[in-house]
């Protein structure tokens, strides 16, 4: 299943994932064991995103619990934490959030708002 994923979005085609499904676009999955400590490690990440792992569904409600674990979590690694309304598009050539644009970037304990201005700075690690 992962080669087909790859094989698609190489011959352009679209691949839709909510939730996990896109988490498995970035480095680790494990961003989400906040959510669920009993995560079922038979999956390959796809790392799609330049070494920078993915959490879905930020909003007011998980604010303070996710912020805290995601800060420990980027000592070594990055994170960015979507809204739950924004969605993650990748295909061959480009890499763009589509809703309020605006994400939580998490990397070694620092924490910052960006629009979807800083994206390609931030998966390109220019700091």
């Amino acid at each position: 299943m992962l080669f087909d994923i790859i094989r698609i979005l190489k011959n352009d085609g679209i691949i839709y994932g909510g939730s996990a499904g896109t988490i498995i676009f970035g480095k680790s999955i494990d961003t989400c064991q906040i959510m669920n400590e009993k995560i079922e490690r038979n999956t390959k990440e796809l790392n799609f995103l330049h070494d920078i792992s993915l959490l879905c569904h930020f909003n007011k409600k998980n604010q303070k619990e996710n912020h805290e674990y995601l800060k420990q979590f980027s000592k070594n690694n990055k994170v960015i934490f979507l809204l739950e309304e924004d969605v993650l598009v990748i295909t061959n050539n480009n890499i763009k959030i589509i809703g309020n644009r605006k994400y939580t970037y998490y990397q070694n304990e620092e924490v910052v708002i960006h629009t979807s201005f800083n994206l390609k700075k931030d998966l390109n690690n220019e700091g």
